[in-house]
C-alpha cells in the first residue's frame, strides 16, 4: 500500500493547492504528522512569497482580488501578531518608511484605514488565516533593538 500525507496550503479562494508527500513501505507516525502540521504555514508563505500558489485562471492565490503582493501578504501576517512599523522594519530587514508604504499600499488595496481594519480584513477576506497568524517567524535577533 502507498502511504500518502496531504499539506494543504492555507490560502484564501476557490482553488486549492497542496504539497503530497507518499512513501510505500510505512505509515506516517504522530511525530510526522505534528511536523507536518507546523511545516503547513511556513510553505504557505514560501509558495505566496516565490509565486508558485497560482489558482487556474493564473491569478496568484495570496489575495488576488485585492492584489496584494507576497511582501504585503507577509506585512499583514506580521500584522497580525501584534508588530509596530518599527518591528516590522527590524523583521524584515527594511527601513520603516519602506514598512509605510507597505502599510499604504495595503490599506488602499484592502479599502480600510489603519492596521485592525487591515487584519479583520484579511481574516473575513480568507487571506490570513488562524495558523498564519500564529506562526511566528524564527528571526528574533531582529526583534532586538
Amino acid at each position: 500500500m502507498n502511504h500518502q500525507l496531504s499539506i494543504p496550503l492555507q490560502i484564501g479562494g476557490g482553488d486549492h493547492n497542496a504539497y503530497l508527500v507518499s512513501r510505500p513501505d510505512r505509515d506516517f507516525t504522530e511525530q510526522e504528522l505534528a511536523l507536518a502540521r507546523l511545516l503547513q504555514p511556513i510553505l504557505t508563505l514560501l509558495a505566496l512569497h516565490f509565486g508558485i500558489a497560482q489558482s487556474n485562471s493564473g491569478a496568484s492565490l495570496d489575495g488576488s482580488a485585492h492584489d496584494l503582493t507576497a511582501r504585503e501578504m507577509t506585512i499583514v501576517t506580521l500584522l497580525s501578531q501584534g508588530l509596530t512599523a518599527e518591528g516590522l522594519a527590524r523583521r524584515l530587514s527594511i527601513s520603516p518608511r519602506t514598512v509605510g508604504k507597505h502599510l499604504e499600499h495595503i490599506y488602499r488595496k484592502l479599502d480600510v484605514r489603519d492596521r485592525l481594519m487591515a487584519v479583520q480584513t484579511a481574516h473575513e477576506l480568507g487571506l490570513l488565516t488562524a495558523t498564519a497568524a500564529n506562526f511566528r517567524f524564527n528571526d528574533t535577533e531582529h526583534d532586538r533593538p
